[in-house]
């Protein structure tokens, strides 16, 4: 599978986000992005979902609610908005308070 990687350099120095499936442009009219993952090493990686509102509610008209670890809600589902929110909870500290995978743990989830 095609992997897009951007290095979140220079305010967080050991990270890269991870698209697979590469980027096309889509994520925004869709209102959701999967198949992105936050790399710190091969121990330290993070399954990210973004979800904006009026997505999220329509998706939810059909079940009683919805999960994923990562579940990040966000205004629009741009890379710009992607890469900035991940910096944020990078800085806010947010990821050493959630769950995080292996290399092979995140290539199981994803089925690569």
């Amino acid at each position: 599978m095609e992997e897009h990687i951007i290095n979140l350099t220079p305010e967080c120095v050991e990270y890269s986000l991870i698209f697979l499936g590469g980027i096309s442009g889509w994520e925004q009219s869709r209102g959701y992005r999967s198949h992105v993952y936050l790399k710190k090493d091969s121990m330290q990686n993070w399954p990210l979902y973004f979800y904006d509102p009026v997505r999220l509610s329509q998706d939810l008209e059909g079940c009683s609610y919805i999960t994923e670890h990562g579940l990040i809600i966000v205004n629009d589902v741009t890379i710009d908005r992607i890469v900035s929110t991940v910096k944020s909870l990078i800085e806010d500290d947010y990821f050493s308070y959630q769950k995080c995978f292996t290399t092979s743990e995140i290539a199981k989830l994803y089925c690569l």
